[in-house]
């Protein structure tokens, strides 16, 4: 039994193991047969892309099949990526994998799908480029990209016309290919704010001068901002590396515009600058700016114009100024072309420097244009040519009486062009000028139209080549601390005939007054001592009635002068009073070289009146004074007259002559008197030089000759000593030294009429008298009429034609102890 069971059991395993090894062969035939049966899976990486640097690039291998509808798995590797570029593969196991293309240039990427038995791979290529900007037609927001600001993050090939709002953020860098800009359209606006560590960079490809246009706005819009940005290399096709045309308006503040081929910033007029500071143009060819006057005030004088050569300049086209404002002393000089129109009121900050083109200058325009440029000692404000040549550029013309017009520490040089002067002043303009040089013009300093003004003129200075020219009406606004005779010691005050209507005071200045013209004195006019005026030919100066007074009152030791500018007798009319203002003086002058025109060094009219004391008279081509009859002389009195410039008066002005002057002159002169009615009481001089009579002298009042006076006589000239309402008398008591002498110029026989006694009084005395010459038109040396009467003792008459006393019937004479000599018809003859 027990051998059975073993035996069973054994049969049974036998059994179970044949059935196990039918199985098993089973199942190797089943997987032999599946395998020679299964389809491999087909990867699809996708299409090559082209993807712009800085992009998230997305592969998708979900095109990926298998033909058998097996499950694939998917596997991703960057087999090779650009040069530099540290770009990894996100989620590489799944069917969309993704990377960052971080530089530019090719990233090779392989797929590997499976589907369990089999697999496949395929691979593409993924190239990177810096994205370029076209037209910006939506709000569109530019992001840094690469931290090195070398990279360029953006590029622009062409023209990217900015329709809508552009963002640039900081630390962006685009790059501009030759010929290409950035236009800002009407519509369109441009923010460019980078941060002090973050610029953005606008810069061309090519990294000279013209590489690329510039940014070019034509939108006004108030966001319109470049802020801590950097604009290089632009202005090619005659734009700048910023453009702003004439309607548009942008803010510009801590930016770098360098290396243009024209300008750094150029601007339309019309243009809005809007918080322009802090900004650096370095090396741009034609300069810093191009912008029109009316945009200086918008400058800042943070900013940097001048670049690290130190030779940038801010260039000023001429322009409309219509919005007040204030021009900053910038770190270049504003080069200034064409003609600057100031329409509203300007002031100037201390130090600015302005250069003038050829033939350009600045109106200073009414009714509300105004300058006030005002600098410091240590700060001048200057406007010179561009070129340092006498009459290159026009010069300051104001043409309104804004008193806001200031010129204080101002230096002005180089104009004269076109008939202006530095600075000119026309007839209703007005201006302040102190401490300020004037020098190097082709005609003045300064030049003022009659009816201009100068308010506060003070200690200024004038080259010789820049000389004042102004009215006489302005003489007295000049002062005497300025300096006029510049380094050469040659200049001049110029003054052209003009009505002087306000009262005043001339100033002694350091160079002479050189008057041109008739000025015409109609207000109270003083000169202080050391004045020297010189008059041009046939000038002279009228002293007019009723308001008109001229008091020139000098010291001993500084005269005022009254000259020719030609030391020349006769070469300028003189001076012409014609009024008898009490306050007509000549006191310690010196007038030469006068009488032109039938005038003389000083002329008094018929009503006109003077006091001369202390004076010189030289070198007249008539007299050194000649008054008309109705003249008044006061207070004359140590005068002195020399070279042909005699005293011409009317007889009754012989008692206002002195002994203490000089009228002898070279030691020929005399005293010329004309023939006039006497009706107020006097007394002759003896003076050092004869009185020389023209004419009838008519005595009315009581007439004493000082002992040692001679009186001469011309052809037919006498004195009558005349009864008329108020009887006259001729008291002529000499000395035995100083006799008194009546005789002719000529010493000869008749060659004047006599002394003619009509009165009947005591006082007609000829006593140590000389007599001599007369009897010409039937007189005698002495002849007293009917109702006459003279007592003569001690004289000498002598050498008369006809007698020398002769005593009409109902005449009476008195006399004694004279001597007679030579008198043709006798000695005394009483009818």
């Amino acid at each position: 039994m027990k051998k059975s069971l073993l035996y069973g059991v054994q049969v049974a395993l036998i059994a179970i193991g044949l059935v196990a090894c039918n199985q098993l062969d089973q199942i190797t035939n089943t997987e032999e047969q599946n395998q020679q049966q299964n389809t491999a899976p087909t990867a699809v990486a996708g299409s090559d892309q082209s993807v712009s640097i800085g992009d998230t690039v997305t592969v998708n291998g979900s095109a990926s099949t298998d033909a058998d509808g097996d499950t694939l798995t998917y596997q991703w590797t960057l087999q090779s990526k650009a040069s530099g570029s540290s770009a990894s593969l996100h989620d590489a196991n799944k069917a969309k994998a993704w990377f960052v293309a971080d530089v530019s240039g090719t990233y090779t990427l392989q797929l590997k799908v499976s589907d369990g038995t089999d697999n496949d791979t395929d691979d593409l290529t993924v190239t990177a480029e810096v994205q370029t900007l076209g037209d910006i037609n939506e709000n569109t927001t530019l992001h840094n990209i690469f931290d090195d600001p070398t990279q360029a993050d953006y590029v622009v090939t062409g023209v990217s016309n900015v329709n809508a709002v552009l963002t640039i953020e900081p630390g962006v860098t685009i790059e501009f290919g030759a010929g290409a800009r950035m236009d800002v359209e009407s519509s369109g606006t441009l923010t460019a704010v980078g941060t002090e560590t973050d610029s953005i960079f606008f810069i061309g490809a090519n990294e000279s001068p013209g590489g690329w246009d510039g940014i070019n706005f034509i939108s006004n819009k108030v966001a319109n901002k470049i802020s801590y940005a950097a604009v290089l290399y632009g202005g090619a096709d005659s734009y700048a590396n910023v453009y702003v045309d004439y309607q548009s308006g942008v803010t510009l503040s801590h930016i770098r515009s360098d290396f243009s081929a024209t300008y750094g910033l150029e601007a339309d007029d019309g243009a809005v600058l809007r918080d322009f500071a802090e900004n650096s143009f370095n090396a741009n060819t034609k300069g810093a700016l191009n912008i029109p006057g009316n945009l200086i005030g918008s400058l800042d004088a943070l900013s940097s114009y001048k670049g690290t050569s130190g030779q940038g300049t801010i260039a000023v086209y001429g322009s409309d100024v219509d919005v007040a404002q204030t021009w900053p002393a910038a770190d270049a000089p504003y080069i200034m072309d064409g003609v600057t129109n100031v329409n509203a009121a300007v002031s100037v900050k201390p130090g600015a420097i302005f250069k003038f083109t050829q033939s350009s200058r600045m109106d200073i325009e009414g009714p509300d244009g105004s300058l006030a440029a005002v600098g410091t000692a240590d700060s001048l404000i200057q406007f010179l040519g561009t070129q340092a040549t006498a009459g290159y550029w026009d010069g300051l013309n104001f043409l309104d009486n804004n008193l806001a017009n200031e010129l204080t520490y101002v230096k002005v040089s180089h104009g004269g062009a076109d008939s202006y002067a530095n600075v000119s002043l026309n007839y209703v303009a007005g201006v302040k000028i102190t401490h300020s040089q004037f020098t190097v013009s082709s005609t003045y300093g300064l030049d003022v139209d009659d009816g201009g003004q100068l308010r506060e003129f003070a200690e200024n200075t004038f080259e010789a080549d820049a000389g004042v020219r102004v009215p006489g009406n302005l003489i007295g606004s000049l002062d005497a601390l300025s300096s006029y005779k510049g380094t050469s010691g040659q200049g001049t005050i110029a003054v052209y005939g003009s009505d002087v209507d306000v009262a005043q005071t001339w100033p002694a200045a350091d160079a002479p007054y050189i008057m041109d013209g008739v000025t015409n004195v109609n207000a109270a006019v003083s000169v202080k001592p050391g004045a020297i005026f010189k008059f041009t030919q046939s000038s002279r100066m009228d002293i007019e009635e009723p308001d008109g007074s001229l008091a020139a009152v000098g010291t001993a030791d500084s005269l005022i002068q009254f000259l020719g500018t030609q030391a020349t007798a006769g070469y300028w009319d003189g001076l012409n009073f014609l009024d008898n203002n009490l306050a007509n003086e000549l006191t310690y002058v010196k007038v030469s070289h006068g009488g032109m025109d039938s005038y003389a060094n000083v002329l008094l009219n018929y009503v006109a009146g003077v006091k001369i004391t202390h004076s010189q008279f030289t070198m007249s081509s008539t007299y050194g004074i000649d008054v008309d009859s109705g003249g008044e002389l006061r207070g004359f009195a140590n005068n002195t007259f020399a070279e042909n410039a005699i005293v011409h008066i009317p007889a009754y002005l012989m008692g206002s002559l002195d002994e203490a002057s000089s009228y002898i002159g070279n030691g020929t002169g005399y005293i010329a008197v004309y023939g006039d009615d006497i009706n107020a009481d006097q007394t002759w001089p003896a003076t050092d030089a004869p009185f020389r009579v023209d004419g009838i002298v008519n005595i009315y009042a009581d007439v004493v000759v000082a002992p040692g006076a001679t009186v001469q006589f011309s052809a037919s000239a006498r004195v009558d000593i005349d009864s008329g309402t108020n009887g006259g008398s001729l008291k002529a008591v000499g000395t035995s030294i100083d006799s008194i002498k009546f005789v002719g110029v000529n010493d000869v026989q008749g060659s004047w009429d006599g002394l003619y006694f009509m009165t009947n009084t005591p006082n007609n005395q000829l006593q140590y008298c000389v007599v001599a010459n007369a009897g010409y038109d039937s007189y005698a040396d002495v002849a007293v009429n009917y109702t006459g009467s003279v007592s003569v003792t001690n004289s000498t008459l002598r050498d008369s034609k006809t007698y020398g006393i002769e005593v009409d019937s109902g005449g009476s004479l008195t006399q004694s102890g004279n001597t007679f000599i030579n008198n043709l018809l006798g000695d005394v003859m009483l009818h």
